[in-house]
């Protein structure tokens, strides 16, 4: 999303002198954004079973998570890399990723273990943010999940209304 960018004046305390200064910072408002993307929302989201980081992170959020019991073929859509940039400096301790990404319908074998994040939970917006490769907060975004262009991320998006 494009956020509304602003210069606001702001007090901090030197931790030196403990005095109050005040400094000019850049803001970048998330409650004044527009979306630059959108996408219908799934009715889930599946992840392989090696990504375990990804699914203690959703768990850390809130997310209710569960797992197929049993191998299973079902119809997705796959985020395939179109485009893709890595920054040479690190923000927050990462290289952040910029990807732009084309969903392509496929029929996939899960395998037993897979994990299930169903979007009619209470903490979904964290999910979508998180997962979503475009997202400036995704996990694709502070590379927790790394990739390339070519690449097929490893979540997928279940579209049917049947549960699993």
């Amino acid at each position: 999303s494009r956020r509304k960018v602003s210069r606001k004046p702001l007090a901090f305390i030197d931790l030196h002198t403990h005095k109050q200064v005040d400094e000019t910072v850049i803001l970048r408002d998330a409650l004044h954004s527009s979306p630059v993307l959108s996408r219908p929302l799934p009715k889930a989201y599946i992840l392989l079973p090696s990504q375990t980081e990804l699914i203690k992170k959703l768990q850390i959020l809130g997310l209710k998570i569960t797992t197929l019991g049993k191998e299973t073929t079902l119809p997705v859509q796959a985020y395939e890399i179109t485009d893709y940039y890595r920054t040479a400096q690190k923000y927050e301790g990462t290289h952040r990723q910029t990807v732009h990404t084309r969903l392509t319908e496929k029929t996939m074998n899960f395998p037993r273990g897979s994990h299930i994040i169903y979007t009619d939970q209470k903490n979904i917006g964290l999910a979508i943010e998180t997962l979503e490769p475009e997202a400036s907060n995704s996990f694709v975004s502070f590379e927790i999940l790394p990739t390339g262009k070519g690449q097929e991320l490893p979540v997928y998006r279940y579209n049917n209304n049947s549960k699993l």
